[in-house]
């Protein structure tokens, strides 16, 4: 007699994991072809490497994403910290993220549906 394999809920999660999976690097081609089609800048400024200005405020920037995704984390779980980073950004960024989390959702739960996970 053979032991019941330790993990049975891989081969149910892999139709759903793939389905992510395959939609969300669909969508990161996507904005990867559109990246490379956007027209360069004419003049690219050149000067020094390092700033301390920039460097302190990204710094502070990123300690503000880290305390605000901590208090949506503690607030509403994972949900809280994928919307608090979706939008946190500018909203150039909040429209290149949010349809890969939209399409990506879609992928697993619609390969959930299929599998029978649901």
């Amino acid at each position: 007699m053979t032991p019941p394999s330790p993990w049975p809920w891989r081969r149910r999660l892999a139709l759903p994991l793939i389905l992510a999976g395959v939609s969300i690097a669909a969508y990161a081609a996507l904005l990867a072809v559109r990246t490379i089609r956007a027209p360069m800048p004419e003049d690219i400024e050149r000067g020094r490497a390092f700033d301390l200005r920039v460097a302190l405020g990204l710094a502070v920037l990123v300690s503000v994403v880290l305390v605000v995704s901590g208090i949506l984390t503690a607030a509403a779980g994972r949900a809280g910290l994928i919307i608090g980073t979706a939008t946190l950004g500018d909203r150039r960024f909040a429209f290149d993220v949010w349809p890969g989390l939209v399409l990506m959702l879609a992928g697993a739960w619609g390969g959930a549906a299929i599998a029978g996970v649901l």
